[in-house]
């Protein structure tokens, strides 16, 4: 097995593979649709921005993450998309608290979502064939 996110998917490119290499092993942990992380982040920043952890609830209520998931995923990806130039972030002083980071997507963040969408449909036909061909052996 190689080192960081070399040994998913055997894939050497994309933004899979970077992503585990940059947030690290374990880094699905508490991801229950993990094909769908990175797009949903992306997708609900086109929708509003928002700071991390609207986005960690935003995507426990979608399904995507557990609902008791570790944070520091959601952050470190949301670190890597500004590294990137998919996203940015400016301070907004919290309500009760400290100030926050508020992210909001790039155009360039948005060409990224546009490149998720056929990884999306082929997740969907996936799932659609798994939960047919489950019925039909039932």
């Amino acid at each position: 097995m190689k080192a960081n996110g070399d040994r998913h998917h055997g894939k050497k490119d994309g933004h899979a593979h970077r992503w585990h290499a940059r947030v690290g092993p374990g880094a699905t942990k508490g991801i229950l649709i993990p094909p769908l992380f990175m797009p949903s982040l992306l997708l609900l920043l086109k929708e509003d921005p928002a700071h991390g952890y609207a986005l960690l609830k935003r995507m426990a209520q979608l399904g995507v993450v557990s609902p008791d998931m570790d944070p520091s995923p959601v952050y470190k990806t949301l670190r890597w998309f500004e590294e990137m130039g998919l996203v940015v972030s400016e301070r907004e002083r919290g309500e009760r608290g400290p100030d926050r980071k508020v992210y909001r997507i790039t155009k360039k963040g948005d060409e990224s979502l546009a490149s998720f969408a056929p990884m999306v449909d082929k997740a969907g036909e996936i799932i659609a064939w798994f939960r047919d061909k489950y019925e039909e052996l039932e």
